[in-house]
């Protein structure tokens, strides 16, 4: 007798072991059922299922005429190349124009407020948004925009700012502005990389 047949010999009298493993399902099996168990009695309940959006955008894709893997939509949308390596003329970067928007907003929503590290927290990543937002509007284009607000209460101590940045100096800059009252200081900083 070969060991293969031992061995099933083996499991057949410890007890039926053989006809209990062909009982049992396996993991997949039970969650293939009970997934499709949810899905149809949500269909039956009239809601809809879990991909249902998906399903349907699919449908209407498949009904366009569009492949499921969605090599048409690629192909449709084809840019070309603008050959630019540097903005505009009347669409540079201005230091000055950011460190007006910057000190604006920075004066306008902290003036009359009293420190609070809890509020200030949130509101310094508001007003870096609401900065963010300003400049990109004030007519530049093809610039990433990063722009973060610091708000530091005044004990009596000394505070350093500093940033490092590799860039092309023909074109990235940056501009900052401070705003200070009696207890705190708010400094914004805005940097615009130009890309192509």
């Amino acid at each position: 007798m070969s060991v293969q047949g031992r061995k099933n010999n083996a499991i057949t009298e410890q007890g039926g072991l053989n006809s209990e493993l062909k009982k049992q399902k396996s993991w997949s099996d039970k969650m293939s059922e009970k997934s499709y168990d949810t899905r149809s009695s949500l269909n039956r309940s009239g809601a809809t299922s879990r991909f249902g959006r998906l399903r349907s955008r699919l449908k209407t894709l498949a009904a366009l005429g569009y492949s499921r893997n969605f090599r048409n939509i690629e192909e449709s949308v084809s840019l070309q190349p603008t050959y630019k390596m540097g903005p505009d003329c009347n669409q540079v970067f201005s230091v000055e124009n950011a460190k007006h928007i910057i000190h604006g907003v920075l004066e306008a929503y902290l003036k009359g407020k009293d420190y609070d590290a809890k509020r200030f927290a949130n509101l310094s990543r508001t007003l870096a948004e609401l900065i963010k937002e300003r400049v990109k509007n004030s007519g530049i284009s093809r610039y990433k925009i990063v722009a973060y607000v610091t708000i530091v209460e005044k004990n009596e101590q000394c505070c350093n700012h500093g940033s490092r940045c590799l860039w092309n100096v023909s074109t990235d800059n940056y501009a900052t502005s401070v705003y200070e009252t009696k207890q705190f200081t708010a400094v914004g900083l805005v940097f615009a990389v130009y890309f192509d």
